[in-house]
């Protein structure tokens, strides 16, 4: 059986005594004869991630002589899962900030889909609307984006083979998430259903995977300005009215509504939303561990937000666009128009002139509600990046719901579908929350995956194995640890990102948490065995990168 610790550095005869092979002096040979097995060189990791539980870390502490430094991957095997360590202990795991934040994200939703959103005493939005509407949910669409950049190899993006298998994983995720969502619209619920936009968002980004952070910025900016005139030009030339939920019997005789809802007319429109997703695969392309890069999310999150949000007041109220708007909607009260600039309206008011683009109404998809929304998603990430490493409960709480949001965010529906809220919507909020932590705090210390995210999981790690099969042929070479990395990698072991509304990083597992132990265990394998002697060596390549293995001559 391959062994799960390293070896230590092999010793060469020479001249002058027993030296470290590779530290030879110049001119000087090694010795001829069979050379002891070498660790493959698994390279240098680029993107650092937030340490491990400490207790995890102690109890997996074990010496090495692996060359030291943070930046030098020792991997460690286990027995449900594959956990990658620096030799200075902190873990290559996940973000536990951008579970946080996602966590926020969900209880967002659930906020602004169970508590009123209109004061009856002024007449004004409510606090929970303030706070939550539009903002949540373009929160996890920032952190969504910010999990397929890091999937996509962080701020080296994958190349090759390996980006090949990125998009795969991508692909089966969008189509799955789709058509879950499609089939969740069956049942009654008042809430808008995002999933099914997602499954849109991560097809339509696939071929953007390779970018850089400043080009991802740059179409986010592109689908910000340009994205609201796609929607009002859609909304000038057709009369469609689809539902902003279609669900699977829709889409199959309505394909022309329930396209013209998922990209330009239903809630979560993609000729707008794109926006969120680009600035968070941006996101996932910087160092997020840096405190220099946390403290610059959060400023330019909150300058972008700001900044938008005192544009579409000036707009509107100092330079003619409600006199503008009021004109053009002559049959309509003040207090009226009032109404929509708080809290929507529909297709029919908002064609009537172009001033409607400057309100920064939520989900009105105008350019100032995308960059406000997107403002404070950014500056979110920035705080709670940073609050990432302080071991506090609610933190800690938060970070368990974000990890397992897809199956939350089902049970949230269907209790919408079932339970009137509406009749005591306090009661009902603090309800959904305590189960929702409750079951996230429960499941968490068991399994490593809630239920849905486990047959998502499944589900796109077969279907990777399937299209990709020299992949899982290499792997298989490694013999049983290599099989069982094969299984808890593609199956999801612990990825690098941290996920959209649909789970934590683990919905999407981590190409290198497939293939660096992979690579230790195909060189281990492969070492000379009793009776029979190495008549050669050779290069695997996998991924592009050159792995030195050995080959042994058969009787």
């Amino acid at each position: 059986m391959p062994s799960n610790s390293f070896d230590p550095i092999p010793l060469r005869s020479t001249t002058e005594g027993q030296v470290p092979e590779g530290h030879l002096p110049p001119g000087t040979r090694p010795s001829p004869g069979r050379r002891p097995s070498r660790e493959a060189w698994l390279g240098k990791r680029k993107q650092a991630v937030e340490a491990r539980d400490d207790a995890a870390v102690e109890e997996t502490s074990q010496s090495t002589s692996m060359p030291s430094g943070p930046d030098h991957p020792v991997i460690r095997h286990f027995r449900h899962r594959v956990e990658r360590f620096t030799n200075d202990g902190r873990a290559t795991g996940r973000l536990t900030g951008i579970d946080a934040a996602r966590g926020l994200a969900m209880v967002g939703m659930v906020a602004i889909h169970t508590l009123p959103e209109l004061n009856e005493k002024t007449g004004r939005p409510t606090m929970n609307w303030n706070l939550f509407s539009g903002h949540a949910s373009a929160l996890f669409a920032v952190l969504a984006g910010v999990t397929i950049s890091l999937l996509s190899g962080g701020n080296n993006p994958h190349t090759g083979d390996r980006m090949q298998q990125t998009r795969i994983m991508l692909g089966t995720r969008a189509l799955v998430l789709l058509l879950f969502g499609l089939t969740l619209n069956f049942m009654d619920f008042s809430a808008h259903n995002i999933l099914l936009y997602y499954g849109l968002y991560f097809l339509l980004v696939i071929p953007f995977t390779t970018m850089t952070s400043g080009q991802l910025f740059v179409m986010g900016g592109f689908c910000a300005i340009f994205g609201p005139l796609a929607i009002q030009a859609t909304r000038l030339v057709t009369v469609i009215d689809p539902s902003p939920n279609p669900s699977l019997e829709q889409a199959i005789s309505d394909p022309i509504g329930t396209v013209l809802a998922l990209f330009a007319l239903g809630t979560y429109p993609a000729f707008t939303w794109l926006t969120f997703i680009f600035i968070g695969m941006g996101i996932g392309r910087l160092q997020l561990t840096r405190e220099k890069t946390q403290t610059k999310l959060v400023f330019y999150g909150l300058t972008i937000a700001l900044t938008s949000s005192i544009a579409s007041q000036m707009l509107l109220y100092q330079f003619g666009g409600l006199e503008a708007i009021q004109r053009a909607n002559a049959s309509m009260s003040s207090d009226n128009i009032q109404s929509i600039i708080d809290f929507g309206g529909g297709n029919d008011q908002l064609e009537t002139t172009m001033w409607w683009l400057v309100i920064p109404t939520p989900h009105s998809n105008t350019t100032f509600s995308v960059l406000i929304s997107g403002g404070i998603a950014i500056a979110l990430i920035g705080v709670f990046l940073m609050l990432g490493k302080q071991k506090v409960v609610p933190l800690a709480l938060l970070a368990d719901i974000g990890s397992m949001t897809l199956t939350l965010f089902t049970l949230h529906l269907t209790f919408l579908s079932i339970v009137d809220v509406d009749a005591r919507p306090v009661l009902w909020f603090i309800t959904q929350i305590g189960v929702a932590i409750s079951i996230a705090a429960i499941w968490k210390r068991i399994w490593k995956r809630g239920p849905l995210e486990y047959i998502v999981t499944t589900v796109c790690g077969n279907t990777a194995r399937i299209l990709q099969p020299k992949v899982a042929s290499l792997l298989r070479r490694g013999g049983a640890s290599g099989d069982e990395a094969q299984r808890e990698g593609l199956d999801g072991a612990d990825s690098e990102s941290d996920a959209d509304l649909e789970d934590s990083e683990e919905l999407i597992p981590s190409i290198e948490s497939v293939f660096l132990p992979a690579l230790h265990d195909v060189n281990t394998t492969m070492q000379y065995k009793q009776g029979k002697n190495i008549n050669r060596a050779s290069h695997v390549r996998l991924f592009g990168q050159p792995v030195h293995t050995t080959h042994h001559k058969k009787k």
